[in-house]
């Protein structure tokens, strides 16, 4: 499982690590998180966010999703999130 310590924008620098197996990514751990509102805010491009390849079993909740700094787009809240599985 990963949780954060931590709340607060967290800017993408490179892309994320391939999800190969079952995991949680719990950022309703995070400081200051309250239902419907995630403190912990994950910035970069749709491409470097999360990917899964032959996983089952993924958990993704209490995140705040941005895409590449435009507010009104590609913007997802909690695990309303496309997972793409190969």
């Amino acid at each position: 499982m990963i949780s954060f310590a931590v709340s607060g924008t967290i800017s993408l620098a490179t892309t994320l690590p391939t999800i190969t197996e079952g995991l949680t990514i719990d950022g309703s751990t995070a400081p200051g998180y309250a239902v419907g509102s995630p403190s912990v805010v994950l910035f970069g491009l749709p491409s470097d966010m999360i990917y899964a390849q032959n996983a089952t079993g993924i958990v993704v909740t209490g995140l705040h999703f941005q895409n590449g700094g435009v507010p009104s787009a590609g913007a997802y809240r909690g695990c309303e999130l496309p997972i793409a599985t190969t």
